[in-house]
């Protein structure tokens, strides 16, 4: 079966769009998470460190699927 140009459309842009939450994932999951401890200032009177691994990765997660559905 050969795939129509709007085929390819689709599953160009879903790969660009599961790429990029991928990314954001891992950024949000390692990156931001290793070096938070070393980010020594208050986010809304907490410590970033702890604001980024209790709530800061979930309210990014949430978001981030929220775009993902309206796209």
């Amino acid at each position: 079966m050969q795939l129509t140009e709007s085929h390819k459309e689709y599953w160009s842009k879903n790969l660009r769009i599961t790429a990029l939450l991928l990314a954001i994932w891992f950024i949000v999951t390692f990156v931001v998470g290793f070096y938070a401890r070393d980010l020594n200032f208050n986010f809304f009177g907490w410590p970033f460190s702890f604001w980024m691994g209790a709530q800061g990765s979930l309210v990014i997660y949430v978001l981030s699927l929220l775009i993902t559905l309206i796209t």
